[in-house]
């Protein structure tokens, strides 16, 4: 019996993911999430930046978006 796995689409990224699709350093991404400057949810320690809100921060040249 052959094993077959699908690839699950995540919703989030990690701060070092955003930073590969941004161009900006994983240090700025996390500077920016401690200044709640980009939408984030907060697991424990981890960081999860939901890519939706992401990209809209993105294409609005920064703009402030608060912690969810």
């Amino acid at each position: 019996m052959t094993k077959k796995t699908d690839k699950l689409e995540r919703a989030t990224y990690t701060p070092i993911q955003a930073g590969k699709v941004s161009g900006l350093g994983h240090t700025r991404i996390y500077e920016l999430l401690k200044a709640n400057e980009i939408a984030h949810i907060k697991s424990g320690n981890r960081f999860l930046i939901p890519k939706e809100y992401f990209h809209r921060w993105i294409n609005s040249a920064g703009g402030t978006a608060p912690c969810l």
